[in-house]
């Protein structure tokens, strides 16, 4: 069944699915308090701070969608191994520094290309994820194991970014003029749950996908 493949592969699975999950939450967390911030730290207007998230996204999101897919491929040509779960922790890692550029910096034009960057590497996680998770996935358990992988990264991205960044700005760091840093440390902690996951069940990846690539055994 595939309740039964995805448990006997779970760290395999797990290794893809948690990071993704984490990149999620910080393309949520971005995408829900970057307007908020602009208004607040540079003083433009909600319309204005709109469009302008709105434009950068458009710009650099398709470019790095389709990217994601080269890479993969390009890292899987040159015999690199599993390389899905490093790609999605250093999509993160790069959209952290990025988020920190973005709420450091004392100009729009250099938050921009901030946000930019660090939406390109989330956007780079995209087909990373999908497709990473079909790969240690027998033909006959994809729909359940694609559900389930729909199912985790929505019930722990879609939410948990911004909650945790609201979260820190009430109860941790009690200031509205602190966003940019609980944006930051939001992006740190889902850093910390990610990697783990990532680097230690590679190698449980990397068995469960060449498993699933052998050609079947000749009838005997």
């Amino acid at each position: 069944s595939g309740i039964g493949h995805f448990w006997r592969n779970r760290w395999a699975y797990l290794a893809v699915c948690i990071p993704f999950s984490m990149v999620t939450a910080s393309a949520m967390q971005l995408a829900s308090w970057s307007v908020s911030f602009y208004i607040r730290h540079h003083g433009i207007s909600a319309a204005t701070a709109s469009t302008l998230v709105g434009v950068t996204g458009l710009v650099f999101g398709p470019v790095g969608h389709l990217s994601g897919g080269w890479i993969n491929d390009a890292l899987r040509s040159k015999g690199v191994k599993g390389p899905q779960p490093l790609v999605l922790a250093t999509c993160l890692v790069v959209a952290t520094l990025c988020v920190a550029i973005f709420t450091i910096a004392t100009s729009i034009p250099l938050a921009a290309i901030a946000y930019g960057i660090g939406y390109f590497a989330l956007c780079v996680a995209g087909p990373t994820g999908f497709s990473g998770v079909q790969l240690p996935t027998p033909d006959e358990h994809r729909g359940f194991i694609a559900s389930l992988f729909l199912f985790i990264y929505t019930a722990l991205g879609t939410g948990l970014g911004p909650l945790i960044v609201g979260l820190l700005v009430d109860h941790w760091f009690h200031s509205e003029g602190m966003l940019g840093q609980a944006m930051i440390a939001t992006n740190l902690l889902l850093i910390a749950v990610s990697l783990p996951f990532a680097l230690m069940g590679r190698q449980a990846y990397i068995r469960a996908v060449d498993a699933n690539e052998q050609p079947p055994a000749p009838p005997a």
